[in-house]
């Protein structure tokens, strides 16, 4: 191996441009790093996934996510989590969109692929040599072992960045699952695990950027929201939105006011009652039609954005913004 080509002096390192990694795909994957989307079954991961590298593949901008120039980049799709008829039905509307991405866009959907397996991983390398983009679908099917295990997480992710530096700026884009939470018969969560995503910690510690993705709503017609919940570099930021899929035509849009008509009646409603407890949620939630886990999800939504408080299992209180901050 020639190391000469991996050692940089501090003048060579000064020389890099300013404002963090190049992007590849601007906001979603930039050089030399590791995006992960994780969200919950049905969510819209793998359609978003996608979409994104079939737009890059043509050189296009979908919201706020565009390739420097215009230009289109090398982007290969690497499915274990299903089969070739998955992938198929979510490409239409891409290809209607951007049919120029054929030149630059490959799928490959092997039976396994182990990243903890030197062999399995060459051969991955060789399939990859020479695409600017490499989508990974999934992390659990893709492991080699058990995502739970720092261990077998630190030596996976090893092999995603070996593949990430196989090829000059290159960057990888991981798909991976939540966990899924438990709740009482109240609909109150009863696992309070602090991260929303499957397993050991540490891939959260291996990532650049993360996007989770979510059902704003039961049903699959509903939106999802799109939010950063990591972003290591200072120079990427982007405010969460929604998309809706169309199921008809596929078309994937996006929305910047991250509301529904639910989360909206929930807002309204503590923001007037002042303070809810579980036997509020269940009674407003029947009048409403609207079901405890969902409105127990905004009100959890609503702690995280700093307009309300948990002040027990199952109690939250509407704060005033305008009060606070005096």
């Amino acid at each position: 191996m020639n190391n000469s080509e991996y050692e940089y002096t501090l003048s060579d390192l000064s020389q890099l441009p300013p404002g963090g990694p190049p992007p590849v795909i601007q906001n979603f994957v930039h050089a030399e790093q590791l995006t992960i989307i994780h969200g919950p079954p049905e969510a819209g991961k793998t359609y978003w996934a996608v979409l994104m590298s079939i737009m890059g593949a043509a050189g296009g901008n979908w919201g706020a996510f565009s390739t420097p120039n215009k230009t289109p980049v090398r982007c290969i799709y690497v499915l274990t989590d299903g089969s070739k008829f998955d992938l198929a039905e979510r490409i239409e509307y891409g290809m209607t969109i951007w049919p120029s991405a054929e030149d630059n866009f490959k799928a490959y959907i092997p039976p396994s692929v182990n990243l903890r397996s030197e062999r399995s991983l060459q051969s991955l390398i060789e399939v990859c040599a020479g695409y600017d983009v490499v989508f990974l679908d999934s992390l659990s099917s893709m492991s080699g072992g058990n995502v739970s295990d720092q261990q077998h997480v630190d030596e996976a992710m090893d092999g995603v960045r070996r593949l990430k530096m196989a090829h000059p700026d290159r960057g990888v884009v991981l798909i991976h699952h939540d966990h899924r939470p438990k709740y009482d018969f109240r609909g109150d969560k009863i696992d309070e695990g602090e991260k929303s995503y499957s397993g050991s910690v540490m891939i959260e510690g291996h990532a650049d950027i993360m996007w989770h993705m979510t059902r704003s709503d039961p049903g699959k017609s509903a939106a999802a929201k799109l939010a950063m919940s990591k972003g290591r570099s200072r120079h990427i930021n982007v405010d969460s939105f929604y998309v809706y899929l169309d199921n008809d035509t596929g078309a994937m849009s996006t929305q910047n006011y991250p509301e529904t008509t639910a989360s909206t009646k929930v807002r309204n409603w503590i923001s007037t009652a002042g303070q809810v407890g579980s036997a509020d949620v269940v009674k407003w939630g029947e009048t409403n039609n609207i079901s405890r886990a969902t409105v127990f999800k905004y009100l959890r939504d609503l702690v995280k954005e700093g307009l309300a408080t948990n002040i027990k299992r199952g109690e939250y209180k509407w704060v005033d913004a305008t009060q606070s901050e005096e």
